[in-house]
């Protein structure tokens, strides 16, 4: 319980394996520093948070490269051009 403080800075740092022991909430309901009511108030917080940051994320372009941009319409187009 002393080092929690740089336990959360491990954490924070993204130093900690979470296939260990968990996530920085994990830790601290390990370590008795919160109680599973706190646990799971947190972890709704969190992954609240986390759904709203992804849906302010603007959507991501096409992939280009080997096959990209080859949609049913312009292969079909293409083909009528050949007959």
């Amino acid at each position: 319980m002393e080092t929690a403080d740089l336990i959360k800075q491990a954490y924070v740092a993204k130093r900690v394996d979470l296939s260990i022991l968990g996530d920085w909430i994990d830790a601290q309901l390990h370590l008795k520093l919160i109680s599973s009511k706190e646990a799971i108030a947190q972890r709704t917080y969190v992954d609240a948070e986390h759904l709203s940051q992804r849906a302010a994320k603007p959507i991501a372009a096409e992939p280009r490269g080997f096959g990209a941009g080859t949609s049913a319409k312009k292969s079909s187009a293409k083909k009528k051009k050949k007959s």
